[in-house]
């Protein structure tokens, strides 16, 4: 007992340390080292780092997926989408708002990260908004609130969807089916929420014979965020074509699934891969003249998911391996046994505060997962809840969070200061993580 005491011990400085905004990736390694150094077992340490850091099941998905959301920013495709997805707002300004938090996103379905889908959709997204008569405060908490608050969560690569489906022996295409009620209830909350609001806010900032916000006001305007250059404003003309090429390999993903006979080497790790590699190759061949550098993007973006998101998940699974070689796993078990409101409300709360504290939606998520969906069977609760709990819950804290970059890159985008973003997109997060737990607590997901 005298163990588990001082392992609780060294997670409540973990805890303190991430508050103090330690990476929480450092936080994590040294938690675990220090923990399974306390169980007596060193070796797990150094096994299961070396198993994580080779997992195919992880490393594969997760590495392509963001390969190809690098050749689709480099083959400019993205931008092609963005205005696709936001034609309809040029012509019914009622969309604005609702649109303004639809269409980034969707495009975080395909680009996995906020913080780029950010980047991407906010130069073309927030001018629309602006000359549509919305203010900026709305404009750009609408950029944060759609980038941020679930998309990437009906990609079979995303790191909540990969990690889920190995906790659940399933496939990711069936993973992001299983997470839908969930991710759009949270989702679709917090747009109505964030929509009332800010109807009644410009109500009370519109004054008679009030002209549209400048467009003078955004930081660079008229310039690319891309990779940190700049680039002249020019009159854009829209491909169909490069549109729909970041949405390819989700098609493929979802058509395979329905494939009755499969050659068995095709495993969904590999079809993931294949898929991306897929929609890299008609990227080149829609926009020849980047072909030449389409290897070298995918590469930059596969070394990028594994320095910023393989090296969380690994830790976290660190993590989440030495509190189970210290016991404190069966410590929780016995702590939850008959008591199945605790687990789900658990489920909701502690991934939603770790993000919160850390700036990040995946470290929690996954690392919450790992520890309470294997709990689920056992005290007759769904697994696929407690994960979906874990992933949509992490995705509101992060947005809510400080710390988060997607609010740093938003904040730059735009120029809005991440106190008053935060101000705005708190309150219908907080109201969507009240109402997922209600429906959870009443068996409705």
């Amino acid at each position: 007992m005298t163990v588990q005491i001082l392992a609780i011990a060294l997670i409540v400085l973990g805890a303190v340390a991430a508050v103090r905004k330690v990476d929480i990736r450092i936080v994590l390694g040294a938690c675990a080292l220090a923990i399974f150094l306390l169980a007596g077992k060193p070796i797990g340490f150094f096994v299961t780092f070396a198993a994580q850091m080779s997992n195919l099941n992880t490393v594969v998905p997760i590495c392509s997926a963001m390969g190809f959301a690098f050749v689709v920013r480099m083959t400019r495709c993205d931008r092609h989408l963005i205005h696709l997805l936001t034609a309809p707002l040029r012509w019914v300004r009622a969309l604005t708002i609702p649109g303004g938090v639809a269409v980034p996103f969707v495009v975080n379905t395909a680009i996995v990260s906020q913080s780029s889908t950010s980047a991407t959709v906010g130069p073309v997204l927030v001018p629309l908004a602006l000359t549509a008569g919305v203010s900026l405060g709305t404009a750009a908490s609408m950029l944060l609130l759609g980038s941020s608050v679930g998309g990437e969560l009906f990609n079979p690569g995303a790191v909540e969807i990969v990690t889920l489906s190995g906790l659940l022996s399933t496939e990711a295409t069936a993973t992001v089916a299983r997470l839908i009620p969930a991710n759009l209830l949270a989702s679709g909350v917090a747009l109505v929420t964030f929509w009332l609001l800010a109807i009644r806010l410009e109500r009370s900032l519109a004054a008679p014979g009030a002209s549209a916000p400048s467009l003078a006001v955004l930081p660079n305007f008229g310039k690319s965020y891309e990779n940190g250059t700049e680039e002249a404003d020019a009159p854009f003309r829209l491909n169909i074509v490069m549109a729909l090429v970041p949405i390819i390999p989700l098609a493929i993903l979802f058509a395979v699934v329905n494939v009755d006979e499969k050659p068995k080497e095709l495993t969904e790790t590999i079809l993931i891969g294949a898929a991306m590699l897929v929609g890299t190759v008609v990227a080149g061949i829609v926009v020849p003249r980047k072909a030449g550098e389409l290897l070298h993007a995918f590469f930059d973006g596969a070394g990028y998911a594994y320095t910023h998101v393989i090296s969380l998940i690994v830790t976290a699974v660190l993590f989440t391996e030495s509190i189970k070689a210290v016991g404190l796993i069966e410590m929780l078990a016995s702590a939850m046994a008959g008591r199945p409101v605790l687990l789900i409300v658990g489920a909701t709360i502690l991934p939603f505060t770790l993000a919160v504290v850390t700036g990040s939606g995946i470290a929690p998520a996954v690392a919450v997962m790992q520890i309470l969906v294997p709990l689920a069977a056992p005290m007759g609760v769904d697994p696929g809840t407690i994960g979906a709990l874990c992933a949509v819950s992490a995705q509101l804290g992060r947005t809510t969070s400080p710390a988060a970059a997607v609010v740093m890159m938003t904040s730059a985008v735009t120029g809005e200061p991440p106190a008053r973003l935060l101000r705005r997109v708190a309150p219908p997060l907080l109201v969507a993580l009240v109402v997922l737990l209600i429906v959870a607590l009443a068996g409705g997901i």
